[in-house]
């Protein structure tokens, strides 16, 4: 046998045997399974995923799911402090979502309870939720200073609070108007809780009498009948609303405020609402001469 065909023998055996070693070592393995002597660990999700989900959720209106999403970052949270981030993340993703301080407080209780720290951002989202919604400047104060035990100093409340009427309006309506959006759109479990939420928003808008006339039109849309509209324009003028259509002060006047409004609009979905009122009011047999000039 040559040298050369030597050397080729000697590789093809050594190759045989890293191959057979290779197979031993994959059976013991498959055998350490079954026996129960290999435990593997599960992977952890990240906190970039988490928030995915997060926000995939709020996107999706699922509003309910996305807390209880958040509630199990806190457990996970409380077994492993190395999540810490995931959960703040989390925390800050959905304060930006909620439509209300109220459940905002609720969120940062519960996860301050868990030990996340919140960002300084997360306050800050809270607390320009607190000045749209006209709370109390002793509430507010409260949250700044819960804020400041914590290390952090709001700095944008004073520029929300230095708002002027104008400003303050717009972005109540842009409030007001994204929770009507959204209850609109979510699953119908999670649309009753907003349309309460929104209802609520604009009731303490009233109650603080910075309520406006836009404000009722905009709550008009999730009236589901004539005598809804009815009591809200009402209760809208108890406090000293005065609407467009005040001084002419005819029952006609108000209906056919109401209605054009939703026809006259640019938007598509507010002007299928105004085809819908009509239709209610030519079934009901309540259909007058002004709501006809509105859909002419």
């Amino acid at each position: 046998m040559s040298p050369t065909t030597r050397l080729l023998h000697t590789l093809r055996v050594h190759a045989g045997l890293r191959a057979v070693h290779a197979v031993h070592a994959g059976l013991r393995a498959v055998h350490a399974v079954h026996a129960g002597s290999m435990h593997l660990a599960p992977a952890e999700e990240s906190p970039l995923s988490g928030i995915s989900t997060l926000r995939r959720l709020l996107r999706l209106g699922e509003y309910d799911a996305a807390e209880a999403r958040f509630a199990e970052q806190l457990k996970r949270r409380r077994a492993s402090p190395s999540l810490d981030a995931h959960a703040v993340l989390g925390l800050h993703e959905l304060l930006k979502g909620s439509c209300s301080s109220a459940d905002q407080l609720r969120l940062l209780k519960g996860a301050e309870e868990a030990g996340v720290r919140a960002w300084q951002s997360s306050y800050e989202v809270i607390c320009r939720s607190m000045v749209l919604e006209a709370r109390d400047a002793a509430e507010i104060e409260l949250l700044l200073a819960r804020a400041r035990s914590r290390g952090h100093h709001v700095e944008m409340v004073g520029r929300w609070t230095l708002m002027d009427v104008a400003q303050l309006e717009r972005a109540r309506t842009f409030r007001l108007k994204m929770i009507i959006t959204r209850a609109s759109s979510a699953p119908q479990r999670d649309a009753s809780g907003l349309q309460s939420k929104g209802w609520a928003f604009f009731e303490r808008l009233l109650l603080n009498n910075v309520a406006t006339a836009d404000h009722v039109w905009h709550m008009m849309r999730m009236c589901t009948d004539d005598s809804q509209r009815q009591a809200l324009i009402k209760r809208a003028q108890a406090h000293g609303l005065e609407m467009a259509w005040e001084a002419a002060g005819s029952k006609g006047e108000v209906r056919r405020a109401s209605l054009g409004f939703f026809m006259l609009d640019n938007d598509p979905a507010e002007r299928a609402l105004g085809w819908q009122i009509f239709t209610e009011r030519l079934r009901d047999g309540t259909l007058e001469e002004d709501d006809l000039l509105c859909a002419l």
